[in-house]
């Protein structure tokens, strides 16, 4: 567990590419097995080429995590598999698929995109984003832009860019190419 941690210009890269790891092999896992996550920022970080995620929250009481001005990648798995409340991602870019489950959760001024890295390519999960199951999701003033697969997919039904009760959409450029 922790509280009001801070990461600054961090990368979290590679994790489980050499013969020694631990799973689950995410860039960053943040797991409350014994006490609480909350408040933790990670301002201009780095995630790429991770064996699993770049940043996984998918047990225990985590919540109100801030991702700013930062790039996360999605290689060999989801770039993402938040299952915890609370997110909030400013000003970054989000690149490769990835699973958001969880309520409370804001992309603001992101970059978000399927795009393929020169060196790792990108996890393409079949759709962009995966907002099944979630509430309360804000997306505002991002770029979205889907090139490999379908655009969001929500509650069992792919279409792209589908504006579902949960889901709030505001001033966003919608990109589809392929």
């Amino acid at each position: 567990g922790g509280k009001n941690i801070i990461f600054n210009n961090c990368e979290f890269s590679h994790t489980g590419k050499k013969r020694l790891s631990t799973s689950p092999c995410s860039g960053v896992d943040l797991e409350a097995e014994n006490s609480v996550v909350k408040d933790i920022s990670f301002n201009s970080c780095f995630f790429l080429n991770n064996t699993s995620t770049g940043i996984l929250a998918d047990v225990g009481d985590v919540s109100n995590c801030y991702v700013n001005n930062s790039t996360i990648w999605g290689n060999t798995k989801y770039s993402m598999y938040l299952k915890r409340d609370g997110f909030k991602f400013t000003n970054c870019k989000i690149f490769g698929g990835f699973l958001c489950y969880g309520k409370d959760v804001t992309f603001k001024e992101c970059e978000i995109e399927d795009r393929n890295h020169s060196d790792y390519g990108v996890y393409n999960a079949g759709y962009l984003a995966d907002f099944s199951g979630c509430s309360n999701i804000k997306i505002e003033g991002c770029i979205i832009k889907h090139t490999y697969g379908k655009g969001m997919y929500s509650n069992g039904t792919i279409e792209p860019m589908t504006i579902r009760d949960t889901i709030f959409i505001n001033n966003c450029d919608t990109l589809v190419s392929g």
